[in-house]
């Protein structure tokens, strides 16, 4: 959950979609860094990146299940 953010952020609808409703650069570069960073957790497990990440968010927040 980004808080504040809009519903599609940072053109994450397709590989090449540029668009974004949200004029947030610095929350469009969260989230980009976020998914970079929990995608390479799946393929590293013993990485510590993503827990790191999830501890530094301070403009969002994550639930696991």
């Amino acid at each position: 959950m980004m808080h504040g953010a809009e519903h599609i952020l940072g053109g994450i609808s397709g590989y090449d979609a540029a668009e974004t409703s949200d004029e947030n650069p610095a929350r469009v570069a969260v989230l980009r860094a976020m998914v970079w960073v929990y995608l390479c957790s799946q393929l590293y497990p013993a990485d510590p990146a993503w827990q790191h990440a999830v501890a530094a968010l301070d403009i969002g927040s994550v639930e696991s299940k």
